[in-house]
């Protein structure tokens, strides 16, 4: 009993409204004979709706960590600042559908949309849950309510970043089940089927499986994943075995990319675990995710493999969450089969996992104008990552990636520098040379996951060799003693900050400078409010 699978149907009776009636089932089948269908749960009663929502395709879930350990709530990762599309799936008796969605203002489910389907974003959480959407359905008869965290509305939603960690541990992302859930461990009985090596024969004829994969459908922005985590049930190989990962992008059509855009190995010693175990793929390069992605596993049909069965996440999932496939060597010809097509009544998503980030970049100010001194301007940014991992997107050279570096990155006549402060907190320097006109550049600055735009601009102003402007009513001047520079008027311990024709800071320090650091040019002196120019 344990094996069938219910589903369920609705007969209009209006049709004998007022009547006396009799309500029977006929069973009709083409085949002779066979006990193959049963009839439970019948009810006569006004119809009522029955709301339901399901996640947007392409959503990940939190699933198992790295020291195998799994939160009993389902969790899902967002990106920030990205419509999300949420459409009602409520039985066919449903007038009305109506969402209620958590508000950032009120920190409550006040935000109300009507309709079919809904588009929501919200802003970075900052590693804080947010509930899932309510979603209530209404007839005449009275109303439903569904939340894919359950009545109780347990788990949610992180928008933006990763997933926290849980006991220290890395939690990865997934295409799990959380309807059907509960983890399938393949085993190696006479004529088991396993995602991996399995009994001699048990495909049939000249038929051998080479490689196991998932197809992990577009996420709604791009995700950076850094590790892949396969998680086998069974698993012996000599220390020196290698298993290989292989990711391909996969276009609209299903067609793979020629090559694949990122590798890994692990070896067979470098797999732990006891009873289930755990094979972690490190990328040298993070890989964006942005369209459908398939992830393969190739290797375990190696004479040093003896056992290794991955793990598939639920014995009985629909065809809509049927992400595994295995590539089967059939008469010396490779072909690719989805698991619904080569398992018979088995189809089910492979705990391949990803350990992957929505990156968030956002700045302070969306147009800023360079000081008319310094020529230099510092904006503060909020991201989930620090600014020397992030690149300037140079749209006029096919959107090539001009990467951010400690001594600035040049970008036409500007020069863009990181700043990551003592606090942590994170900004992005903005500098350029002075200029006898007027002039402004659009810069669009990305970190992997977001891309954002501002407009910088720099008013003309006259040459500026030799020192000048001193402001005389702060009572300060600056002189040197050999190649010592001193703004006097001010104290020893004062903080003396030096910027080049760039506006790049080259000291910040107290007074009296040793200014042999310094090559030759042209410098900004800033102490307090006292600024003054000098040449070297």
């Amino acid at each position: 009993m344990g094996e069938l699978q219910y589903a369920s149907y609705c007969v209009p009776l209006t049709d004998y409204r007022g009547k006396k009636v009799k309500i029977a089932f006929r069973y009709l089948t083409p085949f002779a004979g066979g006990n193959s269908m049963a009839v439970d749960a019948v009810t006569v009663a006004a119809p009522q709706p029955e709301a339901f929502y399901t996640l947007t395709e392409g959503s990940l879930l939190a699933g198992i960590s790295d020291g195998l350990h799994s939160n009993t709530e389902p969790y899902i990762l967002i990106p920030a600042d990205k419509e999300i599309n949420w459409s009602a799936s409520s039985n066919v008796y449903t007038e009305t559908n109506s969402w209620a969605f958590y508000s950032e203002a009120s920190g409550e489910m006040t935000d109300i949309v009507e309709g079919n389907t809904a588009k929501v974003s919200y802003g970075w959480s900052h590693g804080g849950v947010i509930p899932y959407p309510v979603l209530t359905a209404s007839n005449i008869n009275g109303s439903h309510k569904y939340s894919f965290g359950g009545e109780e509305n347990k788990g949610g939603m992180y928008v933006g970043g990763r997933i926290p960690n849980l006991a220290d541990e890395t939690v990865y992302l997934g295409n799990y089940d959380y309807v059907n859930k509960g983890l399938a461990v393949p085993n190696f009985g006479n004529g088991s089927y396993c995602f991996g090596t399995s009994a001699t024969g048990t495909w049939g004829n000249n038929i051998k499986q080479t490689a196991i994969g998932n197809l992990f459908y577009a996420p709604a922005a791009p995700l950076t994943v850094t590790d892949v985590m396969l998680t086998l049930g069974e698993f012996d190989a000599d220390d020196d075995a290698v298993i290989s990962l292989e990711i391909y992008n996969v276009d609209s059509d299903g067609r793979f990319s020629a090559q694949p855009v990122a590798t890994s190995s692990v070896t067979g010693k470098e797999i732990t675990g006891f009873g289930f175990y755990n094979a972690i793929f490190h990328l040298a390069t993070p890989y964006e995710m942005s369209g459908h992605t398939f992830v393969m596993i190739k290797g375990f049909d190696s004479e040093k493999v003896r056992e290794f069965a991955a793990c598939a996440q639920s014995e009985h999932n629909d065809a809509a969450h049927n992400y595994a496939y295995m590539m089967f060597e059939i008469n010396g010809e490779e072909v690719l089969y989805s698991a619904s097509d080569a398992l018979a009544n088995y189809s089910s998503a492979l705990y391949i996992s990803l350990n992957g980030t929505y990156h968030v970049l956002s700045l302070s100010e969306e147009i800023v104008t360079l000081d008319e001194t310094t020529n230099m301007v510092e904006v503060a940014a909020n991201a989930t990552n620090s600014p020397e991992n992030w690149w300037v997107v140079d749209t006029a050279n096919d959107n090539a990636r001009l990467p951010l570096v400690a001594e600035g990155t040049t970008f036409d006549w500007l020069t863009i520098t990181p700043v990551t402060g003592a606090d942590g907190a994170y900004a992005v320097r903005f500098s350029a040379a002075r200029s006898s006109v007027q002039r402004s550049k659009t810069v669009s600055l990305g970190n992997g996951g977001t891309e954002v735009r501002i407009r910088v601009k720099q008013s003309a102003t006259t040459d500026t060799s030799g020192i000048d402007g001193v402001n005389d009513e702060d009572g300060c001047t600056l002189s040197f003693d050999g190649d010592i520079l001193t703004v006097c008027g001010m104290a020893d311990d004062e903080t003396v900050c030096i910027y080049d024709a760039y506006g790049r800071m080259v000291y910040a320090g107290v007074n009296n400078v040793d200014t042999r650091i310094l090559g030759k040019g042209i410098y900004i002196v800033r102490c307090g409010a006292y600024t003054a120019k000098f040449a070297k």
